[in-house]
């Protein structure tokens, strides 16, 4: 999804100041370097409140200082030394070494940069490039603080200028984690830098609702009335003094669009593993195994284990699901544990497991949040690489289970909206041998 910034007037290219200054940690050790490096990004509004401040961007990093700022030029203090930097013009300090027995050599240095650039151009540049990054790299989400902070910083001096109007994307960026997404994670930080709603018979407050209309696009309507106080009441007064856009938003004519499981990273479901283990069943260990995903998990909720009988939940809390199977019964927490019922505790005593007693027959159960669409590609892929290469002992009892909760598994993505999965599913369904589809999940 793009953005577009609504602004009350045309608002001409801005050149601004700014600088950044980088720290640099080095390391060299049997010939293999390493170097990392941490920026901070200082818009010309914002150096003048630093000038004569000590401030370090790495805890234990010498600190360095702002004597002077001028629009020709910055003066930095570190290590005793001064360093001039005229504007257009990047300054590397010397690097200073570090004694450290345990490496052949550590040091530190901090580089300079002054420059003059367009406003616009960077936020829009740096907008897409985290975007482009979240989109196709999720997992890396956040490693873009540095670009994330140059896009907010530069959006927020634009508000500073006048245009009040962009406020709510400048309290959208900022509270949403995954800007490909960009879906609110932070509603605190997000009612806060939004700020007072602006009184709704004001000009502005047309452009305002322009802007904030984009956010209910990936965010419920209801969760932000619920979140930012007055809302609601602002909607309905600017809607009554003929307001087309707070009209639209509360008639439904913004649609809110459910990200799919595939498009989103940061949905995650609870999901129930559970699985009945014979030890003394030397061919086939493992008897049954079922996935219970959020549709089914309720108390009362029974499920069927084949000739391992049934298990129930009987009770589910926010974080934990409780289970009864035979006789016994099993607390299971969403903590990264798995949890065991032996199928006749009765007979055993704390005497025995003290004594290094064993289950031999038991149900083994596991609670994890997870993006169910992940989850069912990981599945995929796993009986796929089973198929071909035999990695592990799973019987063909187990690989034929494996698959079926793999389709299950894709089949309900394809029944929650996600009907692109209908190709590989009819794929997957054709044939027992999944030998030579390694790579059908991975153009989705």
């Amino acid at each position: 999804m793009g953005i577009i910034f609504n602004i009350v007037e045309h608002s001409p290219d801005l050149a601004m100041n700014c600088l950044e200054v980088t720290s640099v940690h080095s390391t060299r050790d049997m010939s293999v370097g390493n170097s990392t490096r941490v920026t901070g990004f200082y818009p010309y509004r914002e150096i003048h409140g630093m000038v004569g401040k000590e401030f370090s961007l790495v805890g234990d990093f010498p600190p360095c200082s702002i004597s002077a700022v001028s629009r020709d030029e910055a003066v930095i203090n570190w290590l005793e030394n001064v360093y001039t930097v005229p504007v257009g013009e990047t300054v590397e300090t010397p690097e200073y070494a570090i004694d450290n027995p345990c490496l052949s050599w550590e040091g530190i240095s901090m580089v300079f940069k002054y420059e003059s650039l367009n406003v616009w151009d960077t936020i829009i540049s740096e907008l897409d490039s985290v975007m482009q990054l979240h989109s196709e790299r999720p997992q890396c989400a956040g490693n873009s603080q540095e670009m994330k902070q140059k896009c907010l910083k530069l959006l927020y001096e634009v508000i500073l200028d006048g245009c009040e109007a962009l406020r709510p994307l400048y309290a959208w960026l900022s509270a949403s984690k995954n800007w490909n997404t960009l879906i609110i994670s932070d509603y605190s930080c997000f009612v806060e830098l939004l700020g007072a709603l602006p009184p709704s018979d004001l000009p502005d407050a047309d452009v305002w609702l322009d802007n904030f209309a984009q956010i209910v696009v990936r965010n419920r309507l209801d969760d932000l009335m619920n979140a930012v106080p007055g809302l609601k009441e602002f909607l309905e007064q600017a809607a009554a003094s003929g307001c087309g856009k707070a009209l639209e938003i509360l008639d439904g004519g913004i649609e809110y669009k459910r990200l799919l499981e595939r498009e989103n990273p940061d949905s995650v479901e609870l999901l129930l593993l559970m699985c009945v283990v014979d030890e003394n069943d030397k061919e086939n260990k493992r008897l049954f195994s079922r996935y219970v995903t959020e549709e089914d998990i309720r108390v009362g909720a029974k499920f069927d284990m084949g000739s391992s009988g049934v298990v129930e939940i009987t009770e589910v809390g926010d974080e934990y699901v409780e289970l009864a199977w035979e006789d016994g019964a099993v607390k299971v927490n969403n903590d990264y544990r798995r949890y065991y019922l032996d199928s006749n505790p009765e007979e055993v005593t704390s005497f025995d497991y003290a004594s290094g007693y064993k289950a031999k027959r038991y149900l083994c159960c596991e609670l994890k949040r997870v993006n169910l669409w992940s989850q069912a590609a990981s599945m995929v892929k796993s009986v796929c690489f089973e198929h071909r290469f035999s990695f592990s002992s799973s019987s063909a009892d187990e690989l034929r289970e494996e698959a079926l909760i793999a389709k299950s598994l894709l089949k309900l993505l394809i029944d929650r909206g996600d009907t692109e999965l209908t190709v590989p599913y009819n794929e997957l369904c054709s044939t027992d041998d999944w030998s030579q589809m390694i790579d059908l999940l991975d153009a989705y």
